[in-house]
């Protein structure tokens, strides 16, 4: 018999109260995440500039009730667009904005949209990087959207078991000696960088480096979601 608590579909409320904890969960380790920024330069603050980008989408959704998570993801994406900070918090906006569109008029996710629409979140912020890094945020949303299809794919799953699934660790990653160079990629010290997704209510959150942003062209198609300002911070 399945746990009564466990949650069978992410839904709006479910997916607000997970943004609520990935700001809480950024605003206690946004000095570690910046101790990790050593690429393109090691100026220390794609924590902040992450915690800022946060801060904005969190600011579009707090007042929202809205039931369908496609309504969420709508808001948090707008406000991540509109307040992306450096590099690291344009390529944060564009993790929302992916996984906005691919839930666009959903009220709910089973645990294998879940796992869908992490994959494509990341997969828009490679496109909206000229050239991709590896060992970066990037990365990380990457191997996340990996680690949760794989544990969508398991016997018995369930939203829970997706959100929490661990990318230096799942079946799907490829070996140790393969996470560890996708880890320290661009790291002159080789120091393998750790990474997380959506678990323990940090939805969107990453602890890694950032790559380098390409701001979109006016006009471009958002989504319905705002248009992508070119922010010239660094990190």
């Amino acid at each position: 018999m399945k746990n009564a608590t466990t949650a069978e579909l992410v839904d709006g409320p479910l997916f607000k109260r997970a943004l609520l904890g990935s700001l809480s969960w950024l605003t206690a380790n946004q000095e570690e995440v910046n101790r990790l920024n050593v690429f393109p330069v090691p100026d220390g603050d794609t924590g902040t500039n992450m915690l800022l980008t946060l801060q904005s989408a969190v600011e579009d959704i707090r007042e929202s009730d809205a039931a369908e998570v496609s309504k969420i993801a709508a808001l948090a994406a707008h406000g991540s667009l509109m307040g992306a900070r450096g590099n690291s918090g344009v390529i944060l906006s564009q993790i929302f904005r992916g996984f906005a569109k691919h839930v666009q008029g959903k009220a709910a996710l089973t645990p294998s949209e879940l796992a869908d629409a992490l994959e494509e979140a990341a997969n828009a912020a490679y496109r909206a990087v000229i050239k991709p890094t590896e060992g970066t945020i990037l990365t990380v949303a990457r191997e996340a959207g990996r680690a949760a299809k794989n544990a969508a794919q398991q016997p018995d799953t369930n939203v829970n078991v997706v959100i929490r699934a661990d990318p230096a660790r799942h079946p799907a990653g490829g070996g140790r000696r393969r996470r560890r160079r996708l880890w320290t990629a661009g790291d002159p010290r080789g120091v393998p960088q750790d990474g997380r997704g959506v678990g323990d209510g940090r939805a969107g959150t990453g602890r890694g480096r950032q790559g380098r942003a390409r701001p979109a062209q006016p006009g471009a198609s958002r989504g319905g979601l705002g248009l992508l300002h070119r922010v010239p911070h660094r990190g």
